[in-house]
C-alpha cells in the first residue's frame, strides 16, 4: 500500500476546496477540506479501516475564496453525485458506481462557479 507521505506535494489551502479520491476498490470519496494535504493523509487511514483499500488517485478543485463558498460547492457536489453513484452504507460521502472522471469534472465545474 502507498504511504501517506506522497501527499506532501499537495498545496495547503486557507479557505477550502472540494475534492474526490478514488480508492483501489473503485469506491469514490467526495468532500470538502480546508487542508487537503492533511485530509488525504487521514483519508488513507480511513479507507484502509473502512474498506481495506488505498487511495488510487485523487482530484482537488481550486481554492475557494471563502469557506462558505466551498461548503456550498460540497453540498451541490454531494447532491449531484448521489444521482449518479450509490452511497455506501453508513456514509454520505463514499460512493459505489461513481466514475472518478465524472466526479473530477463536477469538481472542476463547481470550483470555477461563483456562489453568492
Amino acid at each position: 500500500m502507498r504511504r501517506p507521505e506522497r501527499f506532501c506535494e499537495i498545496p495547503r489551502f486557507y479557505s477550502g476546496c472540494v475534492y474526490a479520491a478514488e480508492l483501489t476498490n473503485g469506491i469514490v470519496k467526495v468532500g470538502f477540506s480546508r487542508n487537503p494535504r492533511t485530509r488525504m493523509g487521514t483519508l488513507v487511514l480511513q479507507a484502509r479501516r473502512m474498506f481495506g483499500a488505498d487511495i488510487a488517485r485523487f482530484h482537488i478543485g481550486l481554492d475557494m475564496t471563502e469557506p462558505r463558498q466551498a461548503l456550498q460547492a460540497e453540498r451541490e457536489l454531494l447532491t449531484r453525485v448521489s444521482k449518479i453513484g450509490a452511497p455506501c452504507k453508513g456514509s454520505r460521502e463514499f460512493f459505489r458506481n461513481l466514475p472518478f472522471p465524472v466526479a473530477a469534472n463536477l469538481i472542476n465545474q463547481l470550483s470555477r462557479r461563483e456562489y453568492a
